[in-house]
């Protein structure tokens, strides 16, 4: 696997999109205070004021490269669909806002605040389709304890997501860290954190001693939360 800096693609795409970009704006985990900045799966968000398709093809090859270095493609907008996107993507948009480190140029304020409406709307989706995914998962897993635990460990990630986002649907603040933000949401949403913080622990590499109540449990806090997103009503 080949190695490639945040300055590496930040400066790789100031070349590309030359006076076209407006912002290069780390995201997620590894923005927070204190984090090291090592590792790989950096998240990016791109805003550029132009993206054509000679726009996109001159930025190809260090998006590939970064690929290649174990990230995941950045989240590339159009500085007006960034705006704007706050009711399409109002996940998304709260989790930049509130944990982000520019690496270039300015990131804009949206249209207006993430409103609650919004955010259920987009977070009852999420946790519905995730929770078809599992159960979907359970079926072609057939009982495989390494395969259920890989699956656990995929899907952990965006479960925690959507408890952070239920945490401020609720109207908290997340905690920094994941375990702190399941536990929060489990109190507030009433799913068993435990089955959660075994997904993380598989994702750490550490294989739950029954994998299949594990997974059992697992999507049973899934369909927890999806109950709850279906019956909240703003207070």
């Amino acid at each position: 696997m080949t190695t490639m800096t945040l300055d590496d693609f930040t400066a790789r795409l100031r070349t590309a999109f030359g006076d076209g970009l407006a912002a290069v704006v780390l995201y997620g985990s590894q923005a927070a205070p204190g984090a090291t900045l090592h590792g790989s799966d950096y998240n990016v968000l791109v805003l550029a004021t132009r993206l054509g398709p000679a726009d996109l093809a001159a930025a190809a090859p260090a998006v590939r490269a970064w690929r290649e270095a174990g990230h995941p493609p950045p989240m590339t907008m159009s500085v007006d669909e960034w705006r704007r996107s706050v009711d399409v993507f109002p996940i998304e948009v709260a989790d930049i806002l509130a944990r982000h480190r520019v690496l270039a140029g300015a990131l804009p304020e949206p249209d207006h605040p993430v409103r609650p409406a919004d955010l259920r709307h987009q977070l009852e989706f999420e946790a519905r389709g995730k929770l078809l995914q599992l159960r979907a998962g359970a079926m072609a897993t057939a009982g495989n304890p390494d395969e259920q635990t890989a699956l656990l460990a995929r899907s952990v990630s965006a479960f925690v997501t959507m408890t952070r986002a239920a945490l401020r649907l609720a109207g908290e603040q997340p905690p920094a860290a994941a375990a702190d933000v399941v536990q929060a949401a489990a109190r507030v949403a009433g799913f068993p954190a435990a089955p959660v913080i075994a997904a993380l622990a598989a994702k750490r590499g550490e294989k739950p001693a029954d994998p299949g109540a594990a997974f059992a449990a697992y999507v049973d806090a899934a369909e927890q939360l999806a109950r709850w997103l279906d019956q909240w009503t703003a207070p």
